[in-house]
């Protein structure tokens, strides 16, 4: 069935593979030992990183983000990349969401 949820998943799946260089297959903790990896440089965060891809790869569609946006969002902080105004368009509380 499509639906946005499902649509966000897929993002969160390319998002890990460009990242790791692997599909986001195996076990949960398989998954998330991946981004072990991932260098997220001096302003990064492995926690927030892995924290980002549990909820956006979650099974239950609840427990995804609620957009898009809030996953771009949090991943971009977790690598260290500073999100301070949301981007044209995304709604302030997506961003503090995100936080």
């Amino acid at each position: 069935m499509v639906s946005e949820a499902g649509d966000r998943f897929a993002v969160a799946a390319v998002a890990y593979e460009l990242l790791t260089g692997k599909r986001a297959a195996g076990s949960g903790e398989q998954v998330i030992e991946r981004l072990d990896a991932v260098d997220v440089g001096d302003d990064g965060d492995h926690a927030a990183l892995s924290e980002t891809f549990v909820g956006a790869l979650a099974d239950d569609q609840a427990s995804r983000p609620s957009t898009a946006a809030e996953f771009v969002i949090a991943l971009a902080r977790a690598v260290g990349v500073a999100v301070d105004d949301p981007p044209p368009g995304l709604d302030e509380t997506d961003a503090h969401a995100a936080a």
